[in-house]
Order: C-alpha cells, then structure tokens, then sequence
C-alpha cells in the first residue's frame, strides 16, 4: 500500500508522540477547567455547615414559641437535613475523586512533557503539538533554511535553531533537528 511505503520507524514515532501528546494535552486542559468549575462548587457547598445551622434553629425553635407556620416549616426543615448530610459527604467524596483525577492527569502531562519528542511537519502545514500550548507551522523551505510559525510567531530557522518556550508551567526548547524538500522536523525537549 503505497500510503506506508514512506513510514518509517522515526515518522511513526513522531506521528504517534504527536498523537499522544495532543490527547493527553487536550484532555488536560479540559479536565482542569472542569474540575477546578467543579471543586469551586463543591467547596462552596462544604462552607454552608448545614448541620450547625439546623442545630441552631432546633435551639431556637425550644427557646421561642413558635407558631403553627413557623412549626410547620421546621419540621419540613429537619426532614430535609440527613439528605443534606448525605448531600455534603457526596460532594466531599467527589472533591477528593476529582482531585485525584486531576493529579493523575497532570502527572501523565508531565510524564510526556519530560521525554523528548520528534514531529515532522509538512510544508503550509501546521501541528498542533501541545494543544493550547504549542504550535508549529512550516511556511516554507529554502534550502538549508525554513520559514516557519511558533505559536504564531514567524521564525527563520536553520536546523540546529532553538526556540525556547514554557509550555504547561514548564521550560521547554523547540529545535529545527531536519530539513528536507518537502517537510521540517522539529524536537521538544527540556530547555536546560
């Protein structure tokens, strides 16, 4: 099949980090905005102290004499508080669930953020590399030299060329490893 003839070993990994990185990357930063929409949520639910507050009316109500409404909306009140209790230890329990899920995504972004990854680009082709984070594009070859985008900035670059970025919180280096006629190959790394 002529669409694998071309394929080899370094473009498959290259294609298959570029790949990976952008799923990981992309459901990252998903996550971390609903969660962190979530835990503000969850956390302003805990601050209500549900149970002090019905203790108080409980007190109140012993103390005052209260009429028939009044009685009448306390006891709805205090029906109501063990599903509320329940209320708050779920939310509690989802708290913890979500910061773990976060924790784990984070450290699966880092994970792949570490190694070093290789991407071939096609000329008047753009990579999404990072989503939201790192994009390359190549405008053209000349030669021993590229015109190319990162993360919308132009660049002239001749392999060897670095571009240091923070990508995720993180320094990071973008370097023109390869020139051919038709394509660029870029590599990520750590910035040391």
């Amino acid at each position: 099949m002529k669409l694998f003839e071309d394929l080899t070993p370094t473009k498959f990994l290259g294609i298959t980090g570029t790949v990976a990185a952008a799923c990981i990357g992309a459901t990252w930063l998903v996550a971390q905005k609903l969660q962190a929409d979530e835990l503000q949520g969850y956390k302003a639910a805990q601050e209500l102290h549900l149970a002090d507050a019905i203790t108080s009316l409980k007190i109140y109500a012993e103390s005052a004499k209260l009429t028939a409404t009044e009685h009448e909306k306390l006891a709805v009140m205090e029906k109501q508080v063990p599903e509320l209790i329940k209320t708050n230890a779920d939310l509690k329990a989802r708290i913890e669930s979500v910061t773990r899920d976060r924790d784990t995504l984070q450290s699966t972004v880092n994970g792949i953020l570490q190694k070093s990854a290789e991407v071939e680009i096609p000329v008047g082709e753009a990579r999404s590399i990072v989503p939201n984070a790192l994009t390359i594009g190549v405008v053209a070859v000349y030669g021993s030299s590229i015109a190319a985008t990162v993360n919308g900035d132009d660049q002239n670059m001749k392999p060897g060329s670095a571009t240091k970025l923070n990508i995720a919180g993180k320094p990071r280096t973008v370097t023109l490893t390869k020139i051919s006629p038709n394509s660029a190959t870029f590599a990520l790394s750590k910035a040391d």
